[in-house]
């Protein structure tokens, strides 16, 4: 791995070579460790890398040609993004389960569980039919 030379480094996108880049807080597997997921806020490209360029290279790499156009129109074949992959197989299977135990909630009188269930079936919407 080659050495970092002195100076100021900073992220940028790698789609749109934009140095508008933040981290993703909706991301809620980073409080048990998954890696941070960062967003360019240029052009909404997500993922959990983004390389390190020098500021005195910025506008360098800015001038390079962006990606083809063809690329650009077809979608990618899978979803790299790591939270939003997570979240939704954690749904589909979650959700039938919250399901399940709210409406026992709801027959033993438990009515709280009606929060449940709403929440149970978002999830479901969410998983199975928001793209």
């Amino acid at each position: 791995m080659p050495k970092r030379k002195d100076g100021k480094y900073i992220q940028v996108c790698p789609k749109c070579k934009s140095p508008d880049v933040g981290s993703d807080a909706a991301n809620q597997l980073q409080s048990i460790g998954a890696p941070a997921m960062l967003v360019c806020n240029a052009c909404g490209h997500a993922g959990p890398v983004f390389p390190e360029v020098a500021v005195a290279e910025i506008e360098e790499i800015r001038k390079m040609p962006a990606e083809s156009q063809a690329s650009k129109e077809r979608p990618p074949l899978v979803d790299i993004s790591y939270g939003k992959f997570i979240a939704k197989g954690q749904w589909k299977i979650e959700a039938p389960l919250v399901i399940v135990l709210s409406i026992f909630g709801l027959y033993i009188g438990f009515w709280p569980s009606i929060v449940f269930l709403l929440m149970g079936l978002w999830m479901i919407y969410v998983a199975y039919f928001k793209k």
